[in-house]
């Protein structure tokens, strides 16, 4: 069995290979730019960013219609209160924000960009994040079966 700091681990080595361009062949995608540290904003402020929070429950996101304004900053925590673990995928979103860190209990990430994220039950994550492109990105859990269950939402950046 791993202990806490295994697991931190173990995402800390997925989102740094993400980081390098080991993009797992599921969410490859050819011709997307990769956010970079250029795409922060110089001024950006995180204690007044606003908050938002999305629970994972067993089959759902809560809420899962979100709407974020372009070049303003996010924090967001995702709680995952059910009895499963999950993840939340759509790499198109992702190359549309920038990200400062990615914070669980374990410990934090400083990355420009990653392409999805997993949370284990009874677990959270802090993204602290800048949307940057306009558009409507279809969100969903790539897990086997969750999404036919109903677990996906929209996140859309608006100017």
């Amino acid at each position: 069995m791993m202990g806490r700091a295994g697991r931190f681990g173990i995402i800390v080595l997925w989102l740094g290979m993400i980081a390098a361009g080991g993009i797992p062949g599921a969410w490859a995608e050819e011709g997307h730019e990769d956010p970079t540290t250029e795409w922060m904003p110089k001024d950006v402020d995180f204690t007044q960013a606003e908050p938002l929070n999305i629970r994972f429950d067993d089959y759902s996101y809560e809420p899962s219609d979100v709407a974020l304004k372009k070049d303003r900053p996010y924090v967001i925590t995702f709680d995952n209160v059910g009895g499963l673990s999950h993840d939340f995928v759509n790499m198109p979103f992702f190359h549309a924000v920038v990200f400062d860190k990615v914070v669980t209990a374990s410990g934090r990430v400083n990355t420009p960009h990653i392409h999805s994220l997993y949370l284990q039950s009874g677990r959270k994550m802090t993204l602290y994040l800048v949307p940057k492109k306009t558009g409507r990105y279809e969100v969903f859990c790539s897990i086997p079966g969750h999404r036919k269950e109903g677990m996906e939402g929209v996140f859309s950046i608006v100017d």
